[in-house]
């Protein structure tokens, strides 16, 4: 078998492709600096946890439940969710083919990926993670449920978006 041999595939599939080794451990880049992104987030939400102990629980009435809303939307809301979903499989199969397929990793990834081409990703990204999180949070507060589900969830979901694309310019920048 000839190791020259190369796969062939569109321009748009291989935009970030590195033909380069993996790199080598580096205990500030690989492990302080993710570490702290990670605190970070996780301090954010202790933050929004106890500055949120002062809502109060939904008390909305029992005739704006989703289960009281007409068939029509109701069944609107099943094709909508879908269409999440499978927007968040389909993000994570572009994750993986882009992080492991494509590039030895993640950082040689945005390395490689122009300043252009991370702005026009991460001005999508977010405003797909807002609008979708949003439109969800809206959902959620006709369901009933307590303040965990109705408002924190939401509020997590909303963040980690943002947290994304901080991260890629990090990994971009630094």
């Amino acid at each position: 078998m000839d190791k020259n041999v190369e796969i062939n595939l569109d321009a748009a599939t291989l935009e970030n492709i590195s033909k380069g080794a993996s790199r080598v451990f580096n205990l500030m880049r690989d492990g302080v600096l993710p570490s702290l992104s990670v605190f970070l987030f996780i301090f954010s939400i202790v933050a929004l946890v106890v500055l949120g102990k002062k809502q109060r629980p939904n008390s909305l009435p029992k005739s704006t439940l989703i289960p009281n809303w007409p068939l029509g939307l109701r069944l609107a809301l099943v094709p909508l969710l879908i269409s999440f979903a499978l927007t968040h499989v389909f993000s994570a199969a572009s994750v993986y083919f882009n992080t492991k397929v494509a590039n030895p990793g993640t950082e040689q990834y945005f390395q490689n990926m122009g300043v252009g081409r991370l702005f026009s990703l991460s001005h999508a990204h977010l405003f797909a993670h807002a609008s979708m999180y949003f439109l969800l949070a809206a959902l959620v507060q006709f369901s009933g449920r307590g303040p965990v589900f109705t408002v924190w969830a939401p509020i997590v979901a909303i963040w980690a978006g943002v947290f994304d694309v901080v991260a890629w310019w990090g990994l971009k920048e630094i």
